[in-house]
């Protein structure tokens, strides 16, 4: 029986309560949470964290919902640590916001993800190894090529259990999924396990939804459609999706049964749209030392940068173990005293120098942004990536986890 694309929520309230629970700061304040330790106690306020506004994932998956046709799912994808704004607090706002599927890359995300109890789908390879686990939690797997078809068969029979499978067309992004000319071997494999594996999707993945030319995406719905028909055929209740989110966006022919909302969820549109969105993640960190410098002096290792007036230099306790990339040294990517600051000689991994000359007085105990909103300012992950020749996916993702994920109101709402 095919399951539809609206999924099960049955846990996804409780979930969000449970993952945004406790006192929320204001984002705009200038001072580190406090946080509880065992047994109720406070321990040592953070020097470094991320506030996620829970609502703000919500809003968009709600938001993105609404553009939706009849009947049409949305798969929330959390992968890479929710993008890095928390796996637990994404997958439940976005459950919360409407969205009715869960799409991770491996095993270990699946296993985080089945007890929020909505569908979960790995929309990376699973190695065999995996199988037993990943049936017993009731995982969907995807599958491309006869061999690993035939494989979970095995793993199922064994195992008593029915494999849910949802079988990855290749339309141009040549990573994962069947050729052309594997379609029928597949076809071949899946009608000859059918006892044991249910085609339960077929699905392709777009290579370049957000590209300057939009018939290049027409062109890989068409042909994931026609390499999609003779699997219909055997499967004919199975899900069809294909849009990311620059096709869920522009491409309203490719929505098909289900979305699967990555970049946008957080905040982050790849293509220009109306549909309101906002950014979800606020990286934040104290001023563990401001000194001032003399002009001829240096800052950091192999001294590329030399002071050229006397300045006010602030050290903030992150740096690349934390994921603020070397390429940001010299970058106005740090919001404090109420603008944008540089960064200051090399990034070293736990420590980097912010040139505070010409802020408000900034002094020891204040709060810095290396992303996101800080005191009526926005720096935005596609603003940083733009500085580094990267994509906003990149910089979010790369958010350490030696810094906590705090649930928070947004801040950009706040007086």
């Amino acid at each position: 029986m095919r399951r539809s694309a609206g999924g099960g929520r049955s846990t996804a309230t409780t979930a969000v309560e449970a993952c945004t629970s406790g006192t929320r700061t204001d984002t705009s304040s200038r001072s580190s949470p406090a946080r509880t330790g065992p047994a109720g106690s406070t321990s040592v306020h953070p020097q470094k964290w991320v506030d996620v506004d829970t609502a703000a994932i919500s809003d968009n998956a709600a938001a993105v919902k609404a553009m939706l046709g009849p009947g049409v799912g949305v798969m929330a994808v959390v992968k890479a640590n929710g993008y890095g704004h928390g796996f637990e607090l994404a997958s439940a706002a976005a459950l919360e916001g409407g969205a009715t599927w869960l799409g991770v890359s491996s095993p270990t995300e699946a296993l985080q993800a089945v007890p929020f109890g909505a569908p979960v789908l790995i929309l990376g390879a699973t190695p065999d190894r995996f199988y037993p686990q990943m049936l017993e939690a009731g995982v969907e797997l995807t599958v491309f090529d006869a061999e690993s078809v035939e494989s979970l068969a095995r793993a199922a029979a064994q195992a008593g259990r029915q494999a849910r499978v949802h079988v990855k067309i290749d339309t141009g992004m040549n990573r994962l999924g069947a050729r052309a000319t594997d379609i029928e071997s597949l076809r071949r494999a899946l009608h000859a396990t059918r006892a044991n594996v249910t085609v339960a999707g077929i699905f392709t993945h777009f290579a370049d939804s957000e590209g300057p030319d939009v018939e290049v995406t027409r062109v890989h719905n068409a042909a994931f459609l026609e390499r999609a028909e003779p699997l219909r055929q055997l499967a004919p209740e199975a899900m069809i999706h294909a849009a990311n989110s620059g096709a869920i966006l522009r491409l309203p022919e490719a929505h098909h049964d289900l979305v699967r909302l990555g970049i946008a969820l957080y905040g982050y549109p790849p293509v220009p749209t109306a549909v309101p969105l906002r950014t979800a993640m606020t990286m934040l960190a104290e001023v563990t030392h401001v000194k001032e410098i003399d002009p001829g002096e240096t800052v950091s290792y192999g001294r590329t940068w030399t002071a050229p007036r006397t300045t006010r230099v602030a050290t903030l306790p992150v740096g690349y173990a934390d994921g603020i990339h070397r390429w940001r040294a010299g970058t106005d990517t740090v919001l404090i005293g109420g603008t944008r600051s540089r960064i200051i000689g090399r990034v070293t991994m736990d420590q980097i120098m912010v040139d505070v000359t010409d802020c408000d007085p900034v002094a020891k105990g204040d709060v810095a942004a290396l992303v996101g909103d800080l005191d009526g300012n926005h720096l935005g992950a596609d603003e940083i990536g733009l500085a580094g020749d990267t994509i906003p996916h990149e910089v979010l993702c790369a958010t350490s986890s030696r810094a906590a994920r705090i649930p928070r109101p947004s801040a950009r709402a706040l007086p």
